[in-house]
């Protein structure tokens, strides 16, 4: 049983490392990113019909659903990029090496992560959502809006961390299809109850900001339950039969090595989006709407390019685990190149039309005019932001997550120098925030790739030019 592991999620009974071989570089990472990119699409855009549908009830509601998004941001990218990284480079290097038999160990120990951190972190920020908000700058309707659509999203913020985990899970695995299938079908499905729960239809009255908060949290449960099904279904369930499942901390510091320092990364890099929420809050209720819309839009970003970067973290593992470190090199830099040339075609479209990006979310003219001075300073610098993402994702399938680490903080401690820039006295608009945003980005791209170590070509390395084994 043991030598089968696993073989019907991979779709063959070699070791992982053989997944891909006779694939170039290119389309082992699409084979991977396609199904995932498709899912996410939906994903976004349902984020997008949300905020789309509190702005057409009225900016405040927009501007204190958008206090919200950052934490709600943060909770998903520490479980998915973060922790979930963690989980997926140790199955894929567990495989790639050929150690099929601690596959069921990571992932009950990757579910038993994805409970306890999840409760604690959502239960943390939903106590004290308020003081945040206000923190933040939230007050009289804008705080009590944020509040009301904060407390029920972060909530319930323990099903998302178990649904990207066990997404994870099979992307560890090479299975980027079955979690997006179901990832989109119940996307599809909560598109059409949403705006039934915000506006109301018929007898059905308008739950406005609370219906579609009670609505994001009926996303992540059914995808909980679903992944969980679907994994029990297929070979996990049958390989752990008669088995005792022990925890060792061995397999949870396997896991933490990579998941540890990404979701800390993640951290910082909401963190920068906070400090760039805080000033627009500063700046005007207008502003604030703009970003908030805006935050929305660039997140229409992150299907493509986390599906670039989540599927280079299995093939890379793989390919470090059975010592293939030329095949790592052209994975890690074909996947760069992607991340730059998607990220950077969206970007350049938002910043040629800004005024119609702006119009999908808002009527009001002065919340449209702030949001198109924001994009014509930031958005032509989105493509350096992909290369640096689709760079990282590699070092954490290369068991290399200070590389990301080291490059967010890098971007943060900019944003933190130019928020405060931006919030001294005569204070600045949203030109300037666009400006600093759009630099970090540069920064962080610049970064990422000059410590990638192993991962650069030799003439772009320092010191000693072949990799140490893991």
């Amino acid at each position: 049983m043991e030598a089968d592991f696993g073989s019907e999620l991979l779709g063959q009974r070699g070791d992982g490392a053989t997944m891909f071989a006779g694939r170039s570089a290119l389309m082992s990472i699409l084979r991977l990113a396609v199904p995932m990119v498709i899912a996410l699409i939906l994903h976004s855009a349902l984020l997008a019909e949300e905020a789309a549908l509190l702005g057409k009830v009225s900016s405040v509601k927009l501007a204190g659903a958008a206090l919200v998004f950052p934490w709600l941001t943060l909770l998903g990218m520490m479980a998915a990029g973060g922790v979930g990284g963690g989980v997926s480079s140790a199955i894929a290097r567990a495989l790639g090496a050929g150690r099929r038999s601690e596959v069921l160990e990571l992932i009950g120990h990757a579910v038993l992560l994805a409970g306890v951190i999840g409760l604690v972190l959502s239960a943390g920020l939903a106590i004290w959502s308020r003081e945040i908000f206000a923190w933040q700058g939230g007050v009289g309707e804008v705080g009590e809006t944020a509040s009301t659509y904060g407390v029920i999203t972060l909530a319930g913020g323990t099903f998302m961390w178990t649904a990207n985990i066990l997404a994870s899970v099979f992307r560890g695995f090479g299975n980027t299809i079955l979690p997006s299938k179901w990832n989109a079908l119940v996307s599809l499905v909560i598109a059409c109850i949403i705006p039934v729960a915000v506006l109301g239809a018929g007898p059905i009255p308008a739950f406005g900001v609370e219906g579609a908060a009670w609505v994001m949290v009926l996303y992540y449960f059914v995808l909980t339950l679903v992944f969980a099904w679907q994994l029990l279904k297929h070979e996990v369930g049958r390989a752990g039969r008669g088995k005792a499942w022990k925890f060792s901390w061995r397999h949870v510091g396997e896991i933490l090595h990579v998941g540890g320092p990404s979701a800390f990364n993640t951290l910082l890099s909401v963190s920068t989006q906070l400090m760039a929420t805080t000033v627009a809050t500063k700046i005007s209720q207008d502003a604030l709407a703009a970003y908030g819309a805006i935050s929305r839009i660039e997140g229409l970003l992150m299907p493509f390019v986390f599906g670039i970067g989540a599927a280079l973290v299995p093939l890379v593992g793989m390919n470090v685990g059975a010592g293939n470190w030329t095949q790592v090199r052209k994975l890690a830099w074909t996947g760069a190149g992607l991340g730059f040339g998607v990220s950077g075609i969206v970007g350049v479209f938002m910043w040629l039309f800004p005024r119609v990006t702006m119009r999908f979310f808002t009527n009001d003219e002065s919340a449209i005019m702030a949001g198109v001075h924001y994009l014509h300073w930031s958005a032509w610098a989105y493509g350096f932001w992909g290369l640096g993402v689709g760079m990282t994702f590699s070092c954490q399938g290369a068991r290399r997550p200070i590389t990301s680490l080291v490059a967010s903080t890098a971007r943060c401690v900019y944003v933190g120098a130019g928020s405060w820039w931006l919030l001294r006295p005569p204070g600045h608009g949203t030109s300037a925030l666009g400006m600093v945003m759009g630099s970090s980005a540069i920064v962080f791209g610049i970064s990422a790739i000059m410590l990638a170590g192993p991962l650069l070509p030799d003439w772009m390395r320092f010191g000693k030019k072949t990799p140490m084994p893991e």
